[in-house]
């Protein structure tokens, strides 16, 4: 899990991928909860619209 090797990172990296429906709830879930409560700085990288 993210925030268990959060404790020994320096910087945790986590994509949004901006789907939606079931996947992305699990995704988001998966991002917020790092977000929140992580031990070290978090980059969250959100992919550019397709055009």
């Amino acid at each position: 899990m993210p925030v268990d090797a959060s404790r020994e990172a320096g910087l945790i990296v986590v994509g949004s991928t901006g789907r939606g429906g079931f996947t992305g709830t699990m995704l988001r879930s998966l991002s917020a909860h790092t977000v929140h409560h992580a031990h070290c700085p978090i980059l969250v990288y959100r992919e550019p619209p397709q055009r």
